[in-house]
């Protein structure tokens, strides 16, 4: 069964946050349109093909991004461009969209070159600078591929991202974000101004803290991350004596809210989800399985989406019939990555239900809309309408669908 890499920061820190995009030229080049064949008609497409293949146009041929900065993205291109362009690129044998991807990355590692110059930045650029952490992890899991198709078409394209600096960046970031933790106390608290804590909460913010750790154990080994692999369950102990609801079955979004959340769940199944798979830890593995069940309360059964509870208000929705495609997608990962260690079929199930919500109530001309609310799809005078990172993030989610549909 494939590997899945869902290293999240699962939270675009700010998947819904303002996001300052400099301004200058773009590098949203026609010439890095997708080009597709025709398909076989005596083959039967894959689900969400069309979908998948209108949306990447869209990105590529319409949407701005600055030196590797994408507009719009609200800090999860940071991530999903890299990750998803890497693999795209090298499943398809096509070089241009690996360079796509590099540059996102190029953006990502100066961040944390800005970072270690100044440790006041990480504030200012904490979503994008995650992210960017963990679309960084999956380009160094595939360099050798990248670096032996890329520099057949553009010699020195890594130049500044070679595997030995890369490694570098991301050791330093993972020390860093474990000293913030730290002097957090083990469990991010209330910060005013800081998106990601109010939008998210503090259990699904101090999550992503130890999903770093993991997954730098994942991709550079757990016998020498020892300390690291400590430092996430260690974390763990003090999300679950901090904000487990006995009576809800699940994880609170902070420790005074008792209301059910999808997001802070999502990324605990997330979290032991991606620990169980490199140690095997069953008690993590139960719990996963047991926040599964919970969420079920969360679901619509019509349109077979989740209600996303965490910016209902900012919205301003009237009712309750609100989703958003950041949390479908996150969902999705979370069903996957416990897919991953169960094999249960009724998690791909779901995973499908949720893409299928999202082709038939977000998807209009290769553009995927942020969210459902009060029964409508999101209009242009919303607060947020249109996120590039999260339809980044949409094809990911489709391109690991496939993966495992094709190794049942």
């Amino acid at each position: 069964m494939p590997r899945l890499y869902i290293c999240i920061l699962l939270l675009p820190l700010a998947a819904c946050g303002s996001n300052s995009h400099a301004a200058g030229d773009s590098d949203a080049n026609p010439d890095t349109a997708l080009e597709t064949s025709a398909p076989d008609s005596n083959k039967l497409l894959p689900p969400h093909q069309e979908m998948f293949d209108s949306v990447l146009a869209h990105l590529l041929t319409s949407c701005d991004c600055v030196d590797g900065n994408w507009g719009e993205d609200f800090g999860d291109a940071s991530f999903y461009a890299i990750s998803f362009l890497v693999e795209e690129g090298l499943l398809r044998d096509d070089p241009q969209l690996l360079l796509k991807g590099l540059s996102t990355a190029r953006f990502a590692v100066q961040l944390i070159d800005d970072w270690q110059a100044d440790p006041t930045l990480f504030f200012e650029t904490v979503d994008d600078l995650l992210m960017g952490y963990f679309g960084l992890m999956d380009l160094y899991r595939n360099y050798d591929e990248v670096q032996a198709l890329v520099e057949t078409v553009q010699p020195g394209a890594l130049e500044g991202l070679e595997k030995e600096t890369l490694a570098e960046k991301l050791s330093y970031a993972v020390d860093g974000l474990n000293s913030l933790i730290t002097l957090f106390g083990s469990y991010v608290p209330d910060m005013e101004g800081i998106y990601s804590i109010e939008t998210y909460g503090n259990t699904t913010v101090t999550a992503l803290f130890a999903l770093a750790n993991v997954e730098f154990a994942s991709t550079f080994g757990v016998a020498q991350s020892a300390h690291l692999m400590q430092q996430a369950h260690d974390l763990i102990d003090v999300i679950h004596e901090t904000a487990w609801d006995k009576a809800l079955g699940a994880y609170r979004y902070r420790p005074q809210v008792e209301k059910l959340y999808l997001y802070p769940n999502i990324t605990m199944m997330l979290l032991y989800g991606r620990f169980n798979a490199l140690d095997g830890t069953p008690e993590y593995l139960a719990r996963a399985e047991t926040l599964f069940q919970a969420i079920q309360a969360l679901k619509d059964q019509q349109q077979g989406a989740y209600h996303s509870p965490y910016s209902m208000e900012f919205m301003g929705a009237k009712t309750d019939d609100y989703k958003t495609l950041s949390s479908q997608n996150y969902a999705a990962l979370a069903f996957m990555t416990l897919y991953e260690s169960t094999g249960a079929a009724e998690l791909l199930s779901e995973v499908g239900q949720l893409l299928s919500f999202v082709e038939e109530y977000l998807h209009v001309d290769g553009q995927v809309f942020h969210h459902w609310m009060d029964g409508a799809m999101a209009l242009p005078e919303h607060e947020e309408y249109y996120c590039t990172g999260c339809n980044f993030q949409l094809l990911y989610v489709i391109q690991t669908y496939w993966k495992f549909m094709n190794s049942r």
